[in-house]
């Protein structure tokens, strides 16, 4: 929370790095993950990109928490994400769903 509060401590720069993160995760793919953000939120680019750079430390840390507090595995966190995408491809493809 405090992330989100400006208020990162100043010993995990690393995992503030949202760049960084970004790279590592998706490397050559990270261009199509900008694509496909902007098409379904209807920015233009840059604006995905900063947001994509600004949120993946938060959705890191959350995906971290949960699995910590819940006892979660790998794969349990593979089925999160996937349901998480699942219910975003819902939701833009039927704009009432959303609240």
């Amino acid at each position: 929370m405090g992330f989100v509060q400006g208020n990162a401590p100043a010993h995990n720069t690393r995992a503030a790095n949202g760049a960084g993160i970004l790279v590592h995760l998706l490397g050559a793919k990270q261009g199509g993950a900008i694509d496909a953000l902007s098409k379904m939120s209807g920015s233009n680019q840059s604006q995905s990109s900063s947001l994509l750079v600004k949120l993946t430390p938060i959705i890191l840390g959350m995906l971290g928490k949960q699995k910590r507090t819940a006892g979660a595995s790998n794969s349990d966190l593979s089925s999160i994400l996937a349901r998480a995408v699942g219910q975003a491809n819902q939701r833009a493809s039927n704009p009432s769903l959303i609240t």
